[in-house]
């Protein structure tokens, strides 16, 4: 599970991660925008993660949990943008593993 500092996140399979041979030369996990960076890689279990965010114009912190249905609608393909979880949210963006 990746997610960016816009925060799109992205869910995929780790059998799409590819080892290299020799260390390689890295592995793209998520495509990102032109100066956008990726806040955090996190090996993620069918609980799901949680994202923190803050919404509305105050700035009210809130936590989004990432599970079930939630979690599998963020799924895609390893190296594509992501989605959105919600287009209100604002940053900044923290995941945590579901339970910590």
């Amino acid at each position: 599970m990746c997610l960016s500092e816009k925060g799109r996140v992205l869910v995929f399979d780790m059998t799409e991660v590819k080892a290299q041979s020799g260390g390689g030369r890295g592995v793209t996990l998520m495509d990102l925008d032109a100066g956008e960076k990726l806040v955090i890689a996190l090996p993620a279990a069918k609980t799901g993660a949680v994202l923190h965010a803050t919404k509305g114009s105050a700035g009210k912190p809130v936590e989004v949990n990432l599970a079930g249905a939630a979690l599998e609608a963020q799924r895609g393909h390893r190296a594509r943008k992501g989605k959105l979880v919600d287009s209100k949210l604002r940053p900044p963006f923290r995941l945590a593993r579901a339970g910590s």
